[in-house]
Formats: C-alpha cells, structure tokens, sequence
C-alpha cells in the first residue's frame, strides 16, 4: 500500500487477491480524492510486483510500476504516461519538484506537467541520489575507492565531493538532517545493521561520528531528525532476539539527547502497543508547524498517522 498528499488531493495505490488464502495474481488499483475517501475515483493499474507513489505537485502524482513504466496521476483520476528522452539528448539540470529515476542509460528527471523525461548531469558511480530541500545530494559507490557523497546547488551542473569515512559499508541517511547525516550500515541480508551516525562538519569537510547500539545492535528501518534535534528511529529487531524470545522490542525510539549517543523507546498508544512488524512510513509531511508521519500496519491493510513523532495514532481512510 502507498499513500500520498499533493495539496488538497490524496490518492493511493493498493492491492487485492482472490482469497486471504489464496493470491495467485494480485490486483492493483490507485484510488484519488478531494475529501478524505469519501468520494472517490478508481483507475485499475496492470499487474506489477510493486507500486510506488510521491507527489508531484498541484494535486498530481508519480505512479510508478517499474523502472520502464511511468505514469502521471492527475487530480480528477486520469493517468498520463511520461515520454522517455530520446538517445543522446543532451543532459539538462534537475528541478525539486521533478522525480529522478536510475536508468541503464544514466539518471533522468521527471517533469510532471508534461508528462516528459530528461537525462541529469550526474557524476559518474551515482548509485543513490535525492533532494533535501533545493540541494541535490547523491552517494557514488565506486569499485576502486572509497564511496563518496556529491552535492549540487545548481541542479547538477556543479558539483562538490567528500569521500564517506568508511571503507565497504553500506549507507543510508538520516531524513531532514542538517548538516548532512549518513548512518553506516553493513550487509545484513534483508535487514540494515546500525552500525554508527556520521555528521559532516560543512566548515572543515570532516565526519563526526557517533556508534550505534552495539550490545544489542539495532536493525533500522527509517531515521528522521525532529525539530528538536533528538533523531526518531523504527527499529525493525535487536539483535538479542531469539526464537522464543523476542528480546528488545522493536519499534518507534529516540535519542535522549542532540548527541544521538543513547535512545529509548517512546510509549506509544494502539495499534502501535506492541509492535511484532515493523511499520513503513508511507508519508512525512509538513502540516503547519507540525511533522505528520503516517505508516502503514503490517498486519492489515490499513494506515496510521501520528503529529506527536508515535505517542498517539489515528487511522486514516485509504481507499
């Protein structure tokens, strides 16, 4: 399931089979509406293994299937598929409110309001690569050196460098840190191992780093920093967990402090009592002066959403 806000519209894209028992090809619809799910409109979508849905301005959706597929869902439910660039079209700078996809023939942008694709001035290795605010920012996994992370002020034209501090790691981000935040991970098969937080220091363009739990070792799924600069993390297990002994409860924690060095889990209400799956955040946005974070539940099909960082919950209609 996927949920998203562009201004006034919400839309979602879920799936159905034939029985609970019983999925031998799953059905996938995206649903749009003005006024919470009340009213609706329903666009089925052809059979993919996942859908993902982000919001790309003035009531508008990216709807995307797969790398090749690519749709621009408009507010009164009609879909538009986006024309890819032709080959050797020249590379032109990004805008923030454009989709940048990872193609075989290098990085494109998507521009929602026609419907159109064209390819990105990216360095070389660029493997993971996002907007923070009106800054491009990306990670280059190299084969011969160290991983680095590039930034662009200009959309891609320019771009600046500092190589990550650890060697072979695996990296992943901490949402809305400034300065910059990676969280160094390992190969963990399915889950990501928090291994230690590196904040660059914009000045000298050196890391301070900070380690993660180690005894238990956390297995994170998001990182978000609050306003008040303690870092919210879903932790999806611990490390101590057993067969027959869950150990340290997953679920929503936070630092006890800005330094980010110790972490408890915050008390939070149904259905998020007792958390056995870890939740996927669907959606951060801003309403007001207020961080809205809304997850999906891993046992029913069914969505959440919280303005106090998961002390208390309320579920939202989603289709």
């Amino acid at each position: 399931m996927q949920v998203s806000h562009s201004g006034s519209v919400t839309a979602s894209v879920w799936e159905w089979c034939e029985s609970e028992d019983r999925c031998v090809e799953a059905r996938y619809a995206v649903a749009v509406s003005r006024d919470g799910f009340a009213t609706r409109t329903v666009v089925d979508l052809p059979p993919r293994w996942l859908y993902t849905l982000r919001p790309a301005g003035g009531g508008r959706f990216f709807v995307r299937g797969n790398p090749r597929v690519l749709s621009i869902l408009q507010p009164d439910g009609s879909l538009r598929e986006v024309t890819r660039p032709l080959a050797g079209a020249e590379p032109a700078p990004a805008e923030p409110d454009e989709l940048l996809l990872h193609t075989r023939r290098g990085w494109v942008a998507t521009d929602a309001e026609d419907a159109s694709q064209h390819p990105v001035p990216v360095p070389a290795d660029v493997e993971q690569l996002w907007w923070e605010g009106d800054q491009l920012r990306g990670v280059t996994y190299p084969d011969d050196r160290r991983s680095a992370f590039v930034r662009s002020d200009d959309g891609g034209l320019t771009w600046r460098s500092t190589q990550l501090p650890v060697r072979h790691a695996l990296w992943g981000t901490v949402d809305g840190a400034s300065p910059p935040v990676f969280v160094e991970g390992a190969d963990g098969a399915t889950l990501m191992p928090f291994v230690a937080l590196h904040r660059l220091d914009p000045a000298t363009g050196t890391w301070r780093s900070t380690p993660g739990p180690a005894d238990p070792t956390a297995y994170h799924g998001s990182m978000i920093e609050r306003p008040d600069g303690r870092l919210f993390v879903i932790v999806q297990a611990w490390s101590d967990a057993r067969r027959f002994d869950p150990g340290t409860p997953p679920g929503f924690w936070v630092s006890t402090d800005e330094a980010w060095t110790d972490f408890e889990q915050i008390e939070t209400g149904p259905p998020f009592t007792r958390v056995v799956s870890q939740p996927r955040i669907l959606e951060r946005r801003s309403v007001g002066r207020v961080t809205e974070i809304t997850v999906d539940d891993p046992d029913s099909p069914r969505a959440w959403t919280t303005r106090d960082w998961g002390r208390t919950w309320r579920e939202i209609s989603v289709r």
